[in-house]
């Protein structure tokens, strides 16, 4: 194991692990057609050795570990991911000292925020169905508002990978 001294220096190296190597965002899945979506924030760091990976994997709480090979260079990849209960612990943690990924924190964060309210609003809807909906209603438009703000930022930081339609 790697000797880092003090959580903040844990901190600061996981910070700059994400800022380089990984990536935060948030995912839409839709399901039963159209008419069902969730907004998923979710954390990956991809490399081509695992070592450093799986000192990270031991530092970063609810995170998963594997390896799959890219199906052009046929060579192997190590992958370290982590769901909304990981962010959820990990963002307070390292936002301070994240530089370039900071706008996708906060975005993360705050689907976060929505989709508790919203858990909350769902076990209420079961005795109120009426009072609640347009409230699901009004949470999902918050998340496909930060959903859009991500893939904002991203062109704006990536222009070669987003080109805009002529």
């Amino acid at each position: 194991m790697v000797d880092f001294g003090s959580d903040e220096e844990i901190d600061r190296w996981l910070a700059l692990l994400i800022d380089t190597e990984g990536a935060m965002g948030i995912y839409k899945v839709t399901y039963g057609g159209s008419t069902h979506r969730s907004y998923a924030p979710q954390m990956n760091i991809n490399m081509g050795t695992p070592q450093v990976l799986e000192v990270a994997h031991t530092l970063i709480p609810k995170s998963c570990f594997n390896n799959w090979i890219r199906k052009q260079s046929k060579k192997m990849v190590w992958s370290l991911n982590g769901g909304a209960n990981c962010l959820r612990e990990l963002i307070p943690r390292i936002y301070p000292h994240l530089l370039i990924k900071k706008p996708e924190a906060e975005l993360c964060m705050k689907v976060l925020k929505i989709n508790y309210e919203t858990r909350t609003a769902r076990v209420m809807a079961r005795y109120d169905r009426g009072k609640y909906d347009k409230f699901i209603d009004k949470q999902h438009a918050r998340c496909e508002e930060a959903f859009q703000e991500l893939k904002e930022i991203r062109r704006t930081r990536y222009p070669m990978m987003y080109p805009s339609v002529s």
